[in-house]
């Protein structure tokens, strides 16, 4: 399964999340490629070093300059990564995060698993708008929104198996009738 992340940069998590199992692994590369991963790897490796923004979900996208308006977002941003510092986080910051999961989760599971399913309708334009509004908001980190998609994932599966456990139950009433032969109708 394949899982790819929406940011642009990422630094705290993976652009792309691949899980599966294969039971052996094969690489072909010639000498220029190997060189070439081994200068990835070391590039990578220099940057653990280099200081990160904190809480950059939270960081506002406009530079601090005088008169206009951006000093109210960068104390905002102060006030949110002290609380989220020190755990005390406003109940408003929690509901509005409820809200935005609410509504994320089931938009998620539609997108992604309505061609596979009869009960799951596909997303209208409106919808898809709505969902792209949660994915591109900044409050929201992208692991964040890599756990609700779990989440989504996981429900999708659950309600599979018991729609899958219900066809077999009808499945085997059916059989059952046609063997008895005996109907109160007939």
């Amino acid at each position: 399964r394949l899982r790819q992340s929406d940011c642009l940069k990422c630094t705290d998590f993976a652009k792309y999340l691949l899980s599966g199992e294969l039971p052996t692994v094969s690489l072909r590369m010639t000498r220029m490629q190997r060189e070439l991963l081994d200068q990835i790897g070391n590039e990578i490796n220099e940057k653990k070093h280099v200081a990160r923004p904190l809480f950059p979900e939270y960081r506002p996208d406009v530079p601090i300059t005088k008169g206009n308006g951006s000093a109210k977002l960068w104390w905002k941003y102060a006030v949110r990564c002290i609380g989220r510092i020190t755990r005390r986080r406003s109940w408003t910051e929690f509901y509005i995060a409820y809200r935005k999961r609410k509504k994320y989760i089931p938009l998620y599971k539609r997108q992604s698993n309505s061609a596979l399913c009869t009960w799951l309708e596909p997303l209208t334009i409106n919808e898809i708008v709505q969902l792209d509004r949660v994915e591109r908001d900044k409050s929201i980190s992208t692991s964040g929104i890599m756990a609700w998609r779990s989440i989504a994932d996981a429900q999708y599966n659950l309600e599979m198996r018991k729609y899958e456990e219900l066809n077999v139950t009808k499945a085997k009433a059916k059989a059952s009738k046609k063997r008895s032969g005996f109907s109160i109708f007939g």
